[in-house]
Formats: structure tokens, C-alpha cells, sequence
């Protein structure tokens, strides 16, 4: 199911930022040399609402207790704001691998 709430909301704020833009200032991901590379070759288009995202992962330990690290795939999504992208309800948790000293022989 669509919601036009948040397309609209990943749509602002990097449009906002593409049309504001003044060369040499960095004010996030969007005004860097790789979106402006992507933009005028045309790869990515606010216009269009390309969305973007930063994959991340991380060994986690889970108990205080013993060793058991997990490594969870986490998407975030760069189309909302700083203050936004990266609470609990916006991150998308997509797997998780087991560390090496915790797979099942």
C-alpha cells in the first residue's frame, strides 16, 4: 500500500536542498560531488523521486554475558532529514548475520 504522506516527505527534503545548492557548501550527502556527478548525468532526479539510501552493518553484542555478536543489515534512508533518518521507526532492518562464533556447526 502507498502512502502519499511519505513519498511527499522523501521528496522535499532533497529537492529543497538540489534547489537551494551553492557550490562549496556541504549541508549533507546531497550537495556532494557524487550527487552533483549522478544529477548532471542524469542517474538521479529529485524531480523524479529517486530515493536514497546508506547500507550499514556492525557487529553487535547482545548479552553482557558469554560471546554472541550478531552483524544487522540496516538500510537508512538519506531522503528524510538528519533528524529523522536515523530513529529506531525510520531504519530499515532488512537481516541479520550471525558472528562467526555463532554459527551452528
Amino acid at each position: 500500500m502507498s502512502h502519499p504522506s511519505y513519498a511527499k516527505k522523501f521528496h522535499q527534503y532533497p529537492y529543497k536542498l538540489w534547489k537551494s545548492h551553492q557550490p562549496g557548501i556541504l549541508r549533507d550527502i546531497w550537495d556532494g560531488k557524487l550527487c552533483d556527478y549522478l544529477r548532471h548525468t542524469r542517474l538521479l532526479d529529485h524531480k523524479r523521486g529517486d530515493l536514497g539510501f546508506f547500507f550499514s552493518t556492525d557487529g553487535v553484542k547482545l548479552f553482557s554475558r558469554g560471546y554472541f555478536a550478531v552483524w544487522p543489515l540496516i538500510l537508512v534512508n538519506y531522503n528524510l532529514p538528519p533528524s529523522e533518518r536515523f530513529k529506531e521507526e525510520n531504519l530499515i532492518i532488512f537481516g541479520v548475520i550471525p558472528g562467526l562464533n555463532n554459527l551452528m556447526t
